[in-house]
This record gives C-alpha cells, structure tokens and sequence, in this order.
C-alpha cells in the first residue's frame, strides 16, 4: 500500500509492505495506491482506493493470471530436452 499522491519523481512512499489476504488494514482518511502481485515476475494490478473516515472500506483485485510449466521438445509428445531456459 503507498501514498496516492505520487512525487516529483512519480514514486509514491509505501506504507505498508506486504499485507496478506484477507487482512485488516488500519489507515486514515485519504486515497491509497495499492499494488498487488501474483507470482514473482510480471502479474501486477494497481489501483487507487479512497478510505473514508469511520467506514469500512472492502477492495478486492481479481488476477487473470496463472503459473504455467513449459518444456522444450524436439517434437510434438517428445521428451523434454534437459538444460533449458526461458527468458
């Protein structure tokens, strides 16, 4: 979670670092950047929130993203070839 407003230099500060799922986050009043990740490369949706005062505010993201396995084969049903890598 960072600040809303961006700085000169379009960073905005973190707030809070890593908040899990499903976890209650104590802020006040004022609009929230919120970043979320799924996995460790590229899935990122980002989103700004308004938290009013004395009400509970609910955000959900929803990542169209999933883990895929891929093997490199000679040809179609063949063996995977060992030592391989994806960039």
């Amino acid at each position: 979670i960072y600040e809303g407003q961006a700085e000169a230099n379009h960073d905005r500060a973190l707030i809070i670092p890593d908040v899990e799922p499903n976890s209650v986050v104590r802020l006040n009043a004022g609009v929230y950047h919120v970043v979320s990740t799924y996995g460790s490369v590229n899935a990122v949706i980002r989103s700004d929130i308004r938290v009013e005062a004395g009400k509970l505010t609910e955000a959900a993201v929803e990542h169209r993203a999933a883990e895929m396995t891929m093997k490199l084969v000679r040809e179609p049903g063949g063996e995977a070839i060992a030592d391989t890598s994806w960039s």
